[in-house]
């Protein structure tokens, strides 16, 4: 069992209500996070040397390149983008501003109840507009910018339980319009 933060999504007279709120859930691995330090130390070198194969910096062997870019594939590690914000002074993030929402239609309430309760809770919102190729490596980007949850609207996407949970990064989430018959946090 991991204590994590797990979005919680009601439909209630057509207004999204979002609650943040602690609950026990299984996930596939209790483990941290993989680190620079956890590849050097498997690799049996230094961090620095960790880097400079992450930057494609000279000075590493080919032989030590290839070994360690073995085991950031097999460690699963994605850079830690808080890290690298503090480091370039970049975030790389561009924020869409909505005004006057509420002329969109129902598709702008659901945005402006999102917001408004993330921001009630103290959270910011992110918005990716994806298509359904992109899923996997969207959810990679998420996980190195450390989301918290994620709310994913995808009315057409067609992915078993089992295949979303996989390609999750043990990200809580909850899925809006899921087929009937999932065993997936739904509305």
């Amino acid at each position: 069992m991991l204590l994590c933060a797990e979005i919680c999504v009601i439909l209630r007279e057509k207004h999204l209500i979002v609650n943040v709120k602690r609950v026990g859930l299984m996930a596939k691995s209790t483990s941290k996070r993989t680190t620079m330090r956890d590849i050097a130390e498997r690799a049996g070198v230094s961090v620095q040397t960790v880097s400079r194969v992450l930057n494609d910096q000279v000075g590493v062997s080919d032989v030590v390149r290839m070994r360690i870019k073995g085991l950031i594939e097999e460690m699963h590690y994605l850079p830690n983008q808080a890290a690298q914000v503090l480091k370039n002074q970049r975030t790389r993030l561009i924020e869409t501003i909505f005004v006057d929402i509420g002329y969109m239609g129902e598709i702008g309430l659901t945005i402006a109840q999102i917001a408004a309760t993330a921001n009630d809770a103290d959270y910011h919102v992110l918005f990716s507009i994806i298509s359904a190729d992109e899923l996997k490596s969207t959810l990679e980007q998420s996980a190195a910018r450390m989301v918290e949850g994620f709310i994913l609207l995808a009315p057409r996407l067609q992915i078993s339980d089992q295949d979303m949970l996989n390609i999750s990064q043990e990200i809580p989430f909850v899925r809006m319009g899921n087929p009937m018959g999932t065993m997936l946090p739904s509305v």
